[in-house]
């Protein structure tokens, strides 16, 4: 997961932006971004992921690659090229990436090639839940020529396995096995997992401790309410946390027998047989007063 730093509210070079340009900014950096800093150079799709709701009119692709533009201007990324004779993929890169993500402990590796003199720190389960790690002991980012001579050739390598690791990496595999579950029902029932719907069910479980199986229910809930947003789901689980969760409403038929009108032929047919018991009771009494 990507992180902001503290500071960056109060950072002159954020300050100074105005607000489109500021939420553009921070959008690149916690939602756009890969684990590396890095993303494709294409100001639509940028737009899109970013400002989704926004009307085009108030926030246009044009508006966002001025936006790029100033920011490259001023160092804060990197625009290039993959490929030989840069033919390839356009691409950017974030260039202060790794002040913004000091505090990460797991970094997966990226699928855009890097621009030149930058170097990726990965650390992530491997095949076989080893730990793979590549320069995860350096700084990373654009280094001096003379730093980049002394790094060794990045090639993954595995640690040893410690009881302590093996004990942790097994609650994390049950952890991701859970979140991937709620993944999935949100993407069956609800519609496209975006990178920020994506860290805000994380959210809810790791750091605000929701069970999994209320957060898949409010999403069946939302579904069948035909109310396939996030925003849904959220608001049933504050219910759920206020009120509490109400148990799923019966899916048997109740029995309703014992309340059913009568039909016609069934009141006639109760009417003829008290009629005929009247004037037997009747038949019995008049013989037994001629007997006497």
């Amino acid at each position: 997961m990507r992180t902001l730093a503290p500071e960056t509210f109060s950072d002159e070079f954020v300050g100074n932006l105005n607000h489109v340009e500021r939420l553009l900014w921070i959008g690149m950096i916690t939602i756009v971004a890969d684990d590396q800093g890095r993303m494709q150079d294409n100001s639509a799709l940028i737009r899109n992921l970013i400002f989704p709701y926004d009307d085009p009119v108030d926030v246009s692709r044009k508006t966002v690659e001025a936006g790029l533009e100033k920011f490259e201007h001023v160092g804060k990324i990197h625009r290039y090229a993959a490929g030989a004779n840069g033919s390839g993929k356009k691409l950017i890169q974030i260039s202060n990436w790794w002040r913004y993500q000091k505090s990460a402990s797991w970094m997966a590796a990226s699928i855009y090639p890097s621009p030149d003199g930058w170097v990726d720190r990965c650390r992530y389960h491997g095949k076989e839940r080893i730990i793979t790690m590549t320069n995860w002991d350096q700084p990373g980012g654009f280094l001096p020529s003379a730093l980049l001579s002394q790094l060794p050739t990045p090639l993954p390598r595995p640690l040893p396995r410690l009881e302590e690791e093996e004990e942790e990496e097994e609650e994390e595999e049950s952890t991701t096995t859970t979140t991937g579950k709620v993944f999935k029902v949100y993407e069956s029932e609800i519609g496209i997992l975006t990178p920020r719907i994506k860290d805000t069910i994380g959210d809810y479980l790791d750091n605000l401790k929701i069970s999994p199986d209320w957060i898949i229910d409010a999403i069946h809930e939302a579904s069948s309410h035909n109310k396939r947003n996030w925003a849904y789901c959220a608001a049933i689980l504050k219910r759920w946390a206020v009120e509490g969760k109400s148990k799923p409403p019966s899916k048997e038929k109740p029995n309703t027998s014992k309340y059913r009108y009568k039909s016609v032929h069934e009141t006639i047919g109760e009417q003829n047989n008290r009629a005929v018991k009247r004037v037997v009771k009747e038949m019995i009494h008049a013989k037994n007063r001629n007997d006497v």
